[in-house]
């Protein structure tokens, strides 16, 4: 059985980087440009893993094929703890919907709000129905992530897009008070490291803007493993 779970994991990961590539977006002057980056890798590769040959970078086939087989070992993982249950399920698409959002944001500088707002949706139902007695915590977790990041993007304007707003107000929903600050907490650390790589590397100014969804997803993928805010009393 675990081998069809990691099959499935497989197929996830294919389709994730596959969608990512049909999103309506093209690109422009706040892309990457994979053909910069990298040489050329053949378009067969390119078409199996995205479905036309859009991103020709080796470092775009590294990414999807990181994708693929990270979501392989994410799916037997989620297996061997939880089974088949509600939690695998929601674990699951919950991963999904991050690297999707993680995906198009590196390729198009874009957070959509095609995926962004019914998931506000689902998140603020769902809340809703199985804690009501928490919608206190979760609304102040949304409304302290929001206004972080409306603060930031007002203060230092270019660093942060509406998107990344929206999508740091769902993870707060999705968390609550307190246990969103420690996903907002690991994905500011994780941005700011590759802001200082970039720096010191060169491949990067003081002026220089990242996409930064990735890091609040990736965040909020470790704030889903471990949270040590989780069990902390609130009066």
């Amino acid at each position: 059985m675990a081998g069809y779970v990691a099959l499935i994991g497989l197929l996830a990961g294919w389709l994730l980087c596959h969608v990512s590539e049909r999103m309506p977006y093209k690109t422009g002057a706040n892309t990457l440009s994979a053909s910069a980056l990298a040489p050329a890798v053949g378009k067969w590769a390119m078409r199996l893993l995205c479905g036309r040959p859009i991103w020709r970078g080796r470092m775009w086939l590294m990414l999807h094929l990181g994708v693929v087989f990270g979501s392989a070992a994410v799916f037997s993982y989620v297996w061997e703890r939880f089974g088949v249950s509600w939690e695998a399920a929601q674990l699951t698409g919950i991963y999904m919907f991050l690297i999707l959002i993680a995906l198009i944001d590196l390729k198009y500088r874009r957070v959509p709000n095609i995926l962004i707002y019914p998931a506000l949706g689902i998140a603020l139902l769902f809340k809703g129905l199985a804690a009501p007695e928490s919608m206190m915590w979760i609304g102040i977790g949304g409304g302290m992530a929001f206004f972080i990041f409306y603060l930031t993007a007002w203060l230092r304007p270019g660093d942060l897009g509406g998107g990344d707003i929206k999508l740091a107000t769902l993870i707060g929903i999705g968390f609550g008070f307190p246990q969103v600050l420690w996903a907002l907490l690991v994905g500011a650390s994780a941005g700011g490291v590759m802001a200082v790589f970039l720096l010191l590397t060169g491949r990067g100014g003081m002026k220089s803007h990242i996409p930064y969804a990735p890091f609040l997803c990736l965040g909020t993928l470790v704030a889903l493993v471990y949270n040590p805010f989780l069990y902390m009393e609130l009066s």
